[in-house]
């Protein structure tokens, strides 16, 4: 047996710079080196957690792959989760909000479980993240990746790259890079000297917060017709810049980005747009801001 996790990050195919020319002109898919690597492969994933235009792991695709390789397959959907108290109705409203999958937004109506509010700045978001903290509540704040990441200045720390009307915040450090008194990227989610930071996709990825604070930035934005649309041109996720990507995998991938980060929160999240309209707009989704005092706490859900 072989137990592949993450499974949404299988790529189209294996080759690199190391691959034989020989197989580099007729790949064979990287679902496939799996799939015949065991007698029983098991795929883990999330349908909307591919992040790279080369990610190509969907249930659909996988039950694609072990067709034409003419094999049996069982489709198993796992559908609890221990983020957002159990909140089934959370993960659906995300989904529908974002419009992944060709889903049509509604209103989050309070489901006892998530606590879902919007913020008119990022100081109030802040403010309010620093208040849960006292009372002993994990936080972060998340956002799209619509700034530039900068390596430490010359004098070793960290550059306030995300800026937004005055605000400015430093992403958490940057792979590779060492700051004085700040954690390494691996550890800003988990680090308490990480909270101040901005962490983006791919290091909020796989992690979870008692509340998280979400800055929704340019690459998404709110339409007339009642959905959002993506602009390619605010994204500054290299991953995203070239022009040789095909819309729909930026499309799929700046969604993606979004989903992750708007369900890493076990008890509430807060959501800041950075562009006005689109924040006139999740007023009719979201009624709770966070000028508004909060209900009395709920439990939080422990994994046993």
């Amino acid at each position: 047996m072989v137990i592949c996790d993450e499974a949404h990050r299988i790529r189209r195919h294996s080759i690199d710079r190391y691959t034989p020319r020989e197989e580099r002109e007729d790949p064979r898919p990287q679902a496939d080196e799996i799939i015949t690597a065991a007698r029983v492969p098991v795929f883990l994933l999330d349908d909307w957690q591919s992040l790279r235009p080369g990610e190509v792991g969907t249930a659909e695709y996988l039950v694609h792959r072990a067709q034409a390789l003419g094999l049996k397959h069982t489709l198993i959907d796992l559908g609890g989760m221990f983020r957002a108290q159990g909140s089934a109705y959370f993960r659906d409203w995300v989904v529908r909000l974002l419009g992944v999958g060709n889903h049509t937004p509604q209103p989050w109506v309070p489901d006892g479980r998530m606590q879902v509010q919007l913020a008119d700045t990022p100081q109030e978001m802040e403010d309010f993240l620093k208040e849960r903290a006292l009372e002993g509540a994990s936080t972060r704040i998340v956002a799209g990746f619509c700034w530039p990441w900068s390596k430490p200045d010359g004098n070793g720390e960290l550059v306030p790259d995300v800026t937004i009307d005055g605000w400015h915040r430093p992403w958490n450090v940057k792979p590779g890079s060492a700051v004085q008194g700040a954690p390494a990227a691996d550890f800003w989610a988990t680090d308490p000297r990480g909270v101040g930071q901005i962490g983006c996709v791919y290091t909020a990825q796989t992690f979870e917060f008692d509340w998280v604070g979400v800055i929704i930035g340019p690459d998404l934005v709110w339409q007339g017709d009642g959905g959002f649309r993506v602009d390619r041109s605010a994204t500054h996720d290299p991953e995203l810049r070239g022009k040789s990507i095909d819309q729909a995998d930026i499309e799929r991938c700046v969604r993606n980005a979004y989903h992750v980060l708007l369900t890493r929160g076990v008890m509430g999240v807060v959501i800041y747009a950075v562009d006005k309209d689109t924040r006139d707009a999740l007023r009719g989704h979201v009624v709770e801001t966070v000028k508004h005092p909060l209900p009395k706490p709920m439990r939080k859900i422990k994994k046993t």
